[in-house]
């Protein structure tokens, strides 16, 4: 299992993937960054709150919160006069879910890579536990993961200092754990993008998947979902409350649907969850 592990951790950071995307990563929080100067310039032209110009990521209504679909970043009103703190971008730019897209993508390629050629089928009769080659993999998408945390940041806060202006490097614990919860609850979709990599040994059904969750389209389901069970009794009940892209867009917000400790506790569920199941595919399947 040792030997996996090494394997793979190996193969993900020699693989021309891994760079590819942390290139692609760079663009789209530079991109994040030019567009948000572009708020600011135009919010300050006007001198009006970005409130009352802004589609927010979500809607609060009768007490019900509704997360939007779609891809967006909320641009905060005291950034026209004053540094940005480069970890409140970070906040947003995960918020918005762009990186997410990113991740669930490489994860449906990783999770699918050796059932183009015949690799599984040569290592797989030398294990006892076939399933031990997903959680092999699992070390090297959490370092993924965290790589791509890394690299976005590192990117917001030159990316702001050479477009915008002035930065703020000072993390507060607030905004610490709120990082912290927002690693846990990317890396639990990644495994949930692994899960259907192994269910349906396809990268282009489950990346597709990763990016219909990504760009909120199951909010629809969840709408309805949430309509029939209010039918049978249940008051102001919201199915996305347990939601990982519902709370990665609300966590930490003035609308955060959960409490840190529930948030965490549903990350750590679809991560043990969705690894078992996997886990039990492989040790059953016939490669």
């Amino acid at each position: 299992m040792y030997n996996l592990f090494k394997m793979e951790l190996y193969r993900i950071s020699k693989s021309l993937s891994t760079w590819i995307y942390a290139a692609i990563t760079v663009l789209v929080v530079i991109l994040v960054v030019v567009v948000t100067n572009v708020d600011i310039q135009a919010m300050a032209e006007r001198n009006e709150s970005i409130s009352t110009e802004r589609t927010d990521t979500v809607t609060v209504e009768d007490g019900q919160v509704t997360v939007h679909t779609g891809f967006y970043f909320d641009t905060a009103a005291d950034w026209i006069d004053n540094d940005i703190n480069i970890f409140d971008f970070m906040i947003v730019t995960l918020r918005s879910c762009t990186l997410l897209l990113l991740m669930t993508i490489f994860t449906a390629q990783y999770f699918n890579a050796e059932n183009k050629g015949g690799f599984v089928k040569n290592v797989a009769g030398r294990l006892r536990h076939r399933g031990n080659l997903f959680l092999a993999k699992l070390p090297g998408l959490f370092i993924f993961t965290l790589f791509e945390f890394v690299v976005a940041c590192v990117t917001c806060a030159v990316a702001v200092r050479l477009i915008i202006g002035g930065i703020d490097l000072s993390l507060t614990a607030e905004n610490a754990k709120i990082l912290v919860v927002m690693f846990l609850l990317h890396f639990a979709l990644n495994c949930v993008i692994a899960f259907l990599t192994v269910l349906t040994k396809n990268t282009v059904v489950s990346s597709s998947l990763g990016i219909v969750i990504c760009a909120g389209m199951f909010n629809l389901i969840y709408s309805a979902v949430d309509i029939l069970i209010e039918k049978m009794g249940a008051e102001n009940f919201s199915i996305q409350k347990y939601s990982l892209v519902g709370n990665i867009q609300l966590v930490g917000s003035t609308h955060e649907m959960c409490s840190i400790q529930t948030t965490v506790l549903i990350g750590a569920a679809f991560i043990l969850v969705t690894s078992v199941l996997s886990y039990a595919i492989m040790n059953k399947r016939d490669v």
